[in-house]
């Protein structure tokens, strides 16, 4: 079994990734933002759902613990028995978790412009800024040096393996067929799987 967690920057394309793993290589799809959104009763039309978000997981890791949302998610991995993606991880002692029990962490990046454009499509209130601007100093005040609280920047230096999401769907999936490649699994996942 594979554990697959992924980090990166607001709308850098983190759910495009695990949108791929599960429909072309079978993983079962694991949210933090659902967790905490459920866990917290969170309401994701709120104007500041995104302040919102930040400020629960950070209360419940204080409360349980630095990795306790990645801990309760692996749970549910390991019972359901299979592959799973693990989306998307903000702190850095919950992507060591990860490393720790066997994982691997994919970061995910993209143009500050590619990404503020790709925010303004989302429905979503956690993924709206109003000017590229606004959208960097959101994220240079949510980059805590306190490394059981989000800090995005550091969970992508830590990441396995980097990729880099400024062209099309299609080269994005090209880029992690060719990075199993790298690693020697035959160049797919699936290979993964059969190992496992």
């Amino acid at each position: 079994m594979l554990i697959v967690g992924i980090t990166g920057k607001y709308c850098a394309g983190k759910g495009t990734v695990a949108e791929y793993l599960v429909k072309e290589k079978n993983f079962k799809h694991f949210s933090v933002r659902e967790y905490i959104t459920q866990h917290e009763r969170l309401n994701p039309s709120a104007v500041d759902y995104r302040e919102q978000l930040i400020a629960a997981g950070n209360k419940i890791r204080k409360e349980h613990g630095a990795s306790f949302i990645i801990e309760e998610l692996y749970k549910q991995a390991l019972k359901e028995g299979v592959n799973a993606v693990i989306e998307s991880i903000r702190c850095p002692n919950e992507l060591k978790y990860i490393k720790k029990n066997g994982g691997i962490i994919f970061g995910v990046d993209a143009d500050p412009e590619i990404r503020f454009n790709r925010s303004k499509k989302r429905k979503d209130m956690a993924s709206k800024f109003t000017s590229v601007e606004d959208m960097l100093a959101k994220e240079k005040l949510e980059e805590s040096l306190n490394p059981d609280e989000q800090n995005l920047s550091k969970c992508f230096e830590m990441a396995d393996h980097q990729f880099i999401n400024n062209e099309t769907k299609k080269e994005l999936y090209n880029q992690i067929e060719n990075y199993y490649k790298i690693i020697g699994v035959e160049g797919s996942i699936s290979n993964r799987e059969r190992e496992c």
